[in-house]
Formats: structure tokens, C-alpha cells, sequence
């Protein structure tokens, strides 16, 4: 495995950190399928409606990387990339909502509407900090090189 990636994928945060990742992980998955099942209310016609650039390009993305990244944070696996793509998703999602709800209806109105946005977004930023945690295909696949003799994770 190369050095970089095996860094990337190195963790020894706590097993609890499953309970974590599934925080995110769910919510987004979740989320991720809606923008196709439900076109209208949650995909492109949302997208519309908020004025997102390239609505039929922008909602369809999102949703695969909602979709594809939530999956990897429940499994544990390219944790911190996925994370990281997590927290654009969700940066994009509070400017784009919750801050002009803010600017027009105060601050307190929008505090309420964005609690699971910035839950979300703390949750993906401990783990892009930390790493799946030992409980994940992350941890297990970063398992093996340690085990080697370090003659041999030199080399690679």
C-alpha cells in the first residue's frame, strides 16, 4: 500500500466512533437518494428553486456524491476523503439555505432550521480529524501493513 494513502487511511480513534460515522453517514445516504426518488421536492426542482447553477448537472451530482460517500462513512472506508466531499456538500447546503434565512429572517429562525446541517457538519469534520476508527474497512485494511516486518513497510 502506498505511504500516502496508508496515512490517510490510518486510525486508532476509538471503536465508538462507528456510532459517529453513522450519524453522518445515514443522514447523507439518505439524503443522497431523495434528490432521485424525489426529483421535485428534494433534487432539480430544489435546486431550482434556490438557485443553484446547473440544476439538472448540480442535483444529480450531489446526490451520487451524498449517496456514495454517505455508504463509504457507515463502512468505513476512504473515510477522510469521503468526509472531506461531505463538508463542501454541506457548507454549499448552509449558504445556500440557512445563511439568506438568516439575513431575512434572523438569526434564531435559522438556528432552528440548520441544527442537523451543522451537526453534520461537525460529525464530518471529527472524522476527517480522526479516521473511521478501529471498528472500520479502514482500519482493517491499514491492520495489515503494521504487521509487517518494517523492513518490508519501508520499501513501499
Amino acid at each position: 500500500m502506498d505511504k500516502t494513502l496508508f496515512n490517510l487511511l490510518k486510525t486508532d480513534a476509538p471503536a465508538a466512533t462507528f456510532v459517529v460515522r453513522l450519524l453522518p453517514g445515514l443522514v447523507f445516504f439518505a439524503e443522497g437518494i431523495k434528490k432521485f426518488l424525489f426529483p421535485i421536492e428534494w433534487g432539480v426542482g430544489r435546486f431550482e428553486k434556490i438557485g443553484i447553477i446547473y440544476p439538472h448537472l448540480s442535483a444529480p451530482f450531489v446526490g451520487v456524491v451524498e449517496t456514495v460517500c454517505g455508504l463509504l462513512l457507515i463502512f468505513g472506508l476512504f473515510t477522510r476523503p469521503a468526509a472531506l466531499l461531505l463538508l463542501i456538500d454541506i457548507s454549499v447546503a448552509i449558504l445556500t439555505t440557512k445563511v439568506p434565512l438568516a439575513l431575512h429572517k434572523g438569526f434564531w429562525p435559522a438556528e432552528a432550521e440548520a441544527r442537523a446541517d451543522y451537526s453534520m457538519f461537525m460529525s464530518s469534520l471529527f472524522l476527517l480529524i480522526v479516521g473511521a476508527g478501529v471498528m472500520s474497512l479502514d482500519a482493517r485494511l491499514t491492520i495489515k501493513r503494521t504487521r509487517l516486518p518494517k523492513e518490508i513497510r519501508t520499501k513501499s
